[in-house]
């Protein structure tokens, strides 16, 4: 599993979770889950065993 990190509105943050590095239609589709900072999706990969992409 791979997460990717995007910035979302009013400082806040999204973490998209696909099954292997990927971009297009399977990026698009890949389920986000909000965060309100870095450390706490950090906190949820390392957690659920999921490798921080691109932060």
């Amino acid at each position: 599993m791979i997460a990717y990190l995007e910035r979302a509105a009013r400082k806040t943050f999204n973490l998209r979770v696909c099954a292997r590095p990927c971009n297009g239609a399977e990026y698009t589709a890949a389920p986000t889950l909000p965060f309100s900072n870095k450390a706490e999706a950090r906190a949820y990969c390392a957690a659920k065993g999921i490798k921080p992409w691109n932060f």
